[in-house]
């Protein structure tokens, strides 16, 4: 499977009301680009995102580490 990944930086995380729904929203600017764009999340696929990233991240910082020392 091939999966196009932009990087991104965060610009701001917020909450907000989208089609009569509370939602958290990201904002995200890719990095070659200079326009940001927002992410609504239903609150309930932001718990999952939240989960995801707890899980992920410390994985993620070792492998970063290790690539750190590396280079």
């Amino acid at each position: 499977m091939h999966i196009d990944a932009m990087p991104s930086r965060l610009v701001a995380v917020t909450d907000g009301v989208h089609e009569g729904r509370e939602h958290v929203v990201l904002f995200l600017r890719h990095q070659a680009k200079e326009d940001v764009r927002g992410f609504a999340f239903r609150l309930a696929d932001a718990r999952k995102l939240l989960a995801a990233l707890t899980l992920i991240l410390p994985g993620a910082e070792g492998i970063q580490h290790e690539l750190t020392e590396i280079n």
